[in-house]
């Protein structure tokens, strides 16, 4: 019962984060730490069944993002990308290669489409 109170929680806090006025700049640098310290280990306690229900959960809610949403939600993941180390980035490759693996062919093309168009729209660093 504790963990699905759990990923119900992370689940809503990630979709009020992502929709809310409130951006990662108005957050100290401690508070910031301190909210993704606690999301860690609470992510660390599911199973990997109720990490996938909450995937599921937030891709749902994504689809339901407006456009201008969904901009916003990609342009704070490009900034974060952007503060990574260069290590960190390497870190975070490897792991959208092994989820890219675990793809079907048809998952994996639709991907390969999605970021032929965001390259032609924004360019191959997201800037034109």
């Amino acid at each position: 019962m504790m963990t699905r109170t759990i990923a119900i929680g992370l689940a809503a806090a990630t979709v009020a984060i992502g929709g809310s006025t409130l951006t990662a700049s108005a957050l100290t640098q401690s508070e910031h730490e301190q909210i993704r310290g606690t999301v860690q280990q609470r992510v660390a306690e599911l199973t990997p069944r109720e990490r996938e229900h909450i995937r599921a959960v937030l891709h749902e809610r994504f689809a339901e993002l407006t456009p201008m949403q969904r901009e916003r939600i990609r342009h704070f993941l490009h900034e974060r990308i952007a503060e990574l180390t260069p290590m960190q980035r390497e870190h975070l490759r490897t792991i959208v290669r092994e989820h890219f693996s675990d793809l079907t062919p048809m998952q994996r093309e639709r991907v390969r489409e999605f970021v032929r168009e965001h390259i032609e729209r924004h360019g191959a660093y997201g800037r034109q």
